[in-house]
C-alpha cells in the first residue's frame, strides 16, 4: 500500500525502549570497567610494576573501593534489564 502511513504499535516502541535501556547499561558497564581499569593502570605505572603485580601496587582500601564500585555497577545493571 502506498500513501498510508503507519504509527508505530506499542509492542514496537516497547522494544524499542528495551534496546536503548539495553546499550545504554552495556555501555554504563563498560566505562565503569574502563575507569577501574585506567585507575589500576595508573597505579601500576607510578610504581613501574610488572603487569602480573598491579594489584599489589594499590593500597587494600583502593582495592576494597574498586571492587565495591565494579559489584555496584553490575548489581544495578542486573537490575535494570
Amino acid at each position: 500500500m502506498t500513501g498510508v502511513t503507519m504509527t508505530k504499535g506499542e509492542g514496537e516502541l516497547l522494544e524499542n525502549r528495551s534496546r536503548r535501556k539495553f546499550w545504554r547499561v552495556v555501555g554504563f558497564i563498560t566505562v565503569a570497567g574502563m575507569i577501574v581499569g585506567a585507575v589500576t593502570g595508573f597505579f601500576g605505572g607510578i610504581n613501574d610494576v610488572p603487569i602480573e603485580e598491579v594489584f599489589t601496587t594499590i593500597p587494600d582500601w583502593g582495592v576494597i573501593a574498586l571492587l565495591a564500585f565494579a559489584l555496584m555497577t553490575f548489581t544495578w545493571a542486573a537490575g535494570h534489564l
